[in-house]
């Protein structure tokens, strides 16, 4: 089981946690309603020390099926990675 977290940490970036691993990616913020673009050709790389470490396409996969399922609920802003 993939253990997932996230945050939105400015009204430009997100970070987000993969079994033990994270990354931070850019987007933007809209706050009425509350979206966040979540930029998915920055989500490349782990952040050290793992920065020499591609985010393989099965954990972009299921980062992003489980950010846009959790995150209206968790969060209260809807996440689309564009």
């Amino acid at each position: 089981m993939n253990k997932i977290n996230y945050s939105i940490d400015t009204r430009g970036s997100m970070i987000i946690g993969f079994n033990g691993k994270t990354a931070k990616i850019s987007g933007e913020l809209i706050m009425n309603p509350p979206v966040f673009y979540a930029d998915i050709k920055a989500f490349n790389y782990w952040e050290p020390p793992f920065e020499n470490e591609k985010i393989t396409e099965t954990e972009k996969a299921a980062i992003i099926d489980f950010i846009t399922n959790d995150s209206i609920d968790k969060i209260k802003t809807k996440v689309i990675f564009d």
